[in-house]
């Protein structure tokens, strides 16, 4: 008698959640449809039928065009373990999870421009909004206080806490001050 692979009972749990995953979906949207036949009547219309079959074949060609690679990747991965490129593919797996970092930077240093961002020691913020001249909005005039402005300073003593290379004050001066 043959013993079985774990991973395929593994592989056999894991189809059988995804089939009552969809399966769950299709059951919600028929007994919903069978309330009110109306309803369901209006979702055969020839526009909406178009929509649905594009959206299908978009979803069926998508799948296809990235699980098929990834067969041969992934069998190229397992069972070679030395070859040519196999580096380069596995660092090509790290970039989706480096990309919310750098749209995160990125998202600051247009909110935020190439100076940096502010911050008054002591919280006097009260006292440093004396000393702007003129606030001119700049973008997203429709929320208000929250819009971006271009201040017009007199004498302004804030301190850059994340400047343009990304370091950041407290960071620094926590390593700089630091007593051993």
């Amino acid at each position: 008698m043959q013993r079985s692979d774990p991973r395929i009972a593994a592989g056999i749990v894991a189809l059988g959640a995804i089939a009552l995953l969809i399966g769950g979906a299709f059951a919600g949207l028929i007994l919903e449809g069978a309330h009110d036949l109306r309803g369901a009547a209006s979702a055969f219309d020839l526009y909406l039928l178009r929509v649905v079959r594009f959206t299908l074949w978009q979803a069926v060609l998508s799948t296809l065009l990235s699980v098929v690679p990834a067969l041969f990747v992934a069998r190229a991965l397992s069972r070679h373990p030395r070859f040519f490129g196999r580096g380069f593919i596995l660092q090509l797996f790290t970039v989706p999870l480096a990309l919310p970092a750098i749209v995160a930077a990125l998202g600051i240093l247009a909110l935020y421009g190439r100076a940096g961002y502010f911050a008054a020691i002591g919280g006097l913020g009260a006292l440093l909004a004396k000393q702007i001249a003129a606030a001119n909005v700049i973008a997203y005039d429709d929320l208000g206080p929250e819009a971006l402005y271009a201040l017009d300073l007199m004498a302004f003593p804030a301190v850059v806490i994340i400047d343009r290379a990304g370091r950041n004050f407290h960071e620094t001066a926590r390593a700089q001050w630091r007593t051993p």
